[in-house]
């Protein structure tokens, strides 16, 4: 849990870097998706493609941040399979 925490305070500092560059995707992306005059489908067309080449493109300038989401997914899966197992585990206890 230690180390989910420390890992989630490290991304925290790592995008805390690059919020200027989110907040200008997400006002650039609002002003098209407010002046489009296409349907529903269209505007969600465009927010999913808008934010595809937003993230390769901020995945691409830090890979740092990129392999912190790798060890942060990692840590939670092996959390998930320690308590699995412990679930397991004591299911087959025999009752007293």
């Amino acid at each position: 849990m230690l180390l989910i925490v420390l890992l989630l305070i490290n991304l925290y500092k790592k995008t805390e870097d690059n919020v200027v560059q989110i907040a200008k995707f997400k006002y650039d992306t609002f002003n098209k998706i407010k002046t489009d005059s296409l349907g529903t489908e269209h505007k969600l067309n465009l927010l999913v493609n808008e934010s595809t080449k937003f993230n390769e493109q901020f995945f691409g300038n830090s890979p740092q941040l990129k392999n912190g989401i790798r060890y942060l997914i990692g840590a939670v899966a092996l959390l998930i399979v320690i308590e699995l197992g412990f679930f397991i585990r004591e299911r087959r206890r025999p009752v007293e």
